[in-house]
């Protein structure tokens, strides 16, 4: 029997998945609640029930080793949870819109959010530092995606283009310098008219892109 209070009190916009070998599978989900909640596929109670946004959470991802959870919300910030506690750990401010999209970068050392003010904020999650910002799109920004080396990042969404930028070497230039720049772009690739939903580099670092079909 699941008790009332171990589900969300209203629609669930996100769902994120995470494989902790070989303790099983975990699954986190963001709410229009306004919280965020770790899942196991072997418990039927919530694990961690995380709460603090001001508004909506429109998207979650776990940190690559599992430990955290990053949040994105109506609220224009992004939150970073200890999920063995469910504390709240770090904050990111900066973006004018609401928050859409998330990715942590292969190493775990960078967050990429984007949102309606179709701009890409790079963090630094040891200092809760911008590293860069990248301008380009003209209108939300739905998905992001770093490369499997993380020299990469993809981003997609409303304005119907893919784009490709090159982050590393900011990143190496925010350590020494410690001030913020705006990204280089590598590549544009328009849809026509079919907007970017969803991003994903394999394993051999191809990268796949997926939109609706709008045919009748």
């Amino acid at each position: 029997y699941l008790h009332p209070a171990c589900l969300h009190a209203a629609l669930v916009y996100n769902v994120c998945l995470h494989v902790c070998r070989p303790s099983g599978f975990y699954f986190a989900s963001g709410s229009y609640d306004r919280t965020a909640r770790v899942w196991s596929t072997d418990h039927i109670q919530p694990l961690r029930i995380m709460a603090g946004h001001l508004s909506d959470i429109n998207i979650c991802k776990f940190h690559p080793n599992g430990n955290y959870l990053a949040t994105g919300s109506c609220d224009r910030s992004v939150r970073m949870w200890d999920v063995l506690n469910g504390n709240c750990v770090r904050i990111f401010t900066g973006h004018k819109g609401v928050i859409t999209a998330l990715a942590f970068s292969p190493d775990g050392h960078s967050l990429a959010s984007s949102g309606s003010d179709h701009q890409i904020l790079v963090w630094d999650i040891g200092n809760a530092a911008q590293i860069c910002v990248l301008r380009g799109h003209i209108d939300d920004v739905y998905q992001l995606a770093f490369s499997r080396d993380g020299i990469i990042l993809a981003s997609g969404g409303k304005d119907n283009c893919v784009k490709l930028w090159n982050v590393s070497s900011f990143e190496e230039e925010s350590k020494q310098l410690q001030n913020i720049k705006s990204g280089c772009l590598l590549s544009s690739f328009p849809t026509k008219s079919t907007p970017v939903h969803c991003l994903h580099f394999t394993r051999k670092n191809l990268l796949l892109a997926a939109g609706p079909s709008f045919a009748n």
